[in-house]
């Protein structure tokens, strides 16, 4: 019978350079939120950019699109938000803060604005309404996903933690803490 942990086409017996399951289960979920961020910014962008231009045309007095309500600080985060995830949509490095900025940004605007438009007659500098609250309580969701996603463990290649170490390699025994033996 063969041991799974062991055998296969994860285990000691794979060809060198072979990707072990971790890394190809790594390499589809960088995928994943590589394109989130791609199509999150194709939509910001545009939105930004109509946002503006609508802006421009209405006076800046705040108009709604479609539900949402555009103005040209709205359109100007949304359109600078949407450019950075194009950009940087591309280096695991800068999208892992870039979706943790998303995060922390997007609900400290649903935070403020949800505060700053709770029964009073004065509003934001952003003029958000409803729909607005709603798409950014989304939007921080979505950047705490890909920034958990973005943070997911990658594999050393070589190494399959659930088989131990690779034949060759010392193993992390006798290593660390001593024991109550010695």
């Amino acid at each position: 019978m063969r041991d799974a942990t062991t055998d296969g086409p994860d285990g000691p017996d794979a060809p060198a350079g072979a990707a072990t399951t971790g890394e190809r289960m790594a390499s589809r979920g960088d995928r994943l939120v590589r394109l989130v961020m791609l199509v999150q910014g194709v939509v910001l962008t545009l939105v930004g950019g109509v946002g503006l231009v609508w802006s421009a045309l209405a006076g800046n007095e705040g108009r709604d699109v479609l539900v949402f309500r555009v103005n040209v600080p709205h359109g100007l985060v949304l359109l600078v938000f949407g450019v950075l995830c194009l950009v940087f949509a591309g280096t695991r490095s800068i999208l892992r803060w870039l979706a943790l900025a998303q995060f922390v940004g997007f609900t400290a605007l649903f935070v403020y604005a949800r505060a700053s438009s709770a029964d009073l007659p004065q509003d934001t500098v952003f003029n958000l309404n409803d729909p607005d609250h709603v798409l950014h309580l989304v939007l921080a969701v979505v950047g705490l996903a890909l920034a958990m996603g973005s943070f997911a463990v990658v594999p050393r290649p070589g190494r399959d933690r659930a088989a131990g170490p690779v034949r060759g390699e010392p193993s992390d025994r006798g290593r660390g803490a001593p024991t109550a033996h010695g």
